[in-house]
């Protein structure tokens, strides 16, 4: 019960606030073939259990977007990527207990990849976009995913 209202208090923002402080950057890259887009789920031990959202997390130390993007992705999947990640834009996200930015970073790619899930996620899959309004993101994820199209 608790965790679906910080879901639903969750504020994505296109332009950072005047009293924006994020304790955090995470990047996040939305990978699509053909009219399907890759999405992982999150094990019960994690925050939001059991909800779907992009590839992605913390930038390290001295990294910058996006390498980060790069690096969560081939963590996270095991993807690595022959053409070029485009940045899509940052947004900022507002949650009850945290501000954090988040950096958005696309690729269009024409066959589906070997995706070799890591023990950060649960599985994987390949869902078509119009399916997405039905499926349980995580919290903002709704928002950010669709600041994309």
């Amino acid at each position: 019960m608790i965790r679906e209202k910080l879901h639903m208090s969750c504020i994505v923002l296109t332009e950072k606030p005047i009293d924006f402080c994020p304790k955090i950057e995470v990047s996040a890259c939305r990978i699509l073939v053909k009219t399907t887009i890759l999405i992982l789920q999150n094990p019960p031990h994690k925050q939001e259990p059991y909800r779907w959202g992009l590839p992605g997390g913390k930038l390290e130390p001295g990294e910058t977007p996006l390498e980060a993007a790069y690096r969560e992705l081939a963590e996270e999947t095991g993807i690595y990527l022959n053409t070029p990640l485009e940045h899509a834009g940052s947004l900022y996200i507002r949650k009850p207990d945290i501000d954090y930015t988040i950096h958005l970073f696309h690729n269009q790619i024409d066959t589906y990849p070997c995706v070799q899930i890591s023990k950060e996620h649960l599985t994987y899959m390949w869902i078509p976009l119009e399916n997405l309004d039905s499926t349980p993101l995580l919290s903002g994820g709704h928002e950010i995913i669709n600041s994309y199209l």
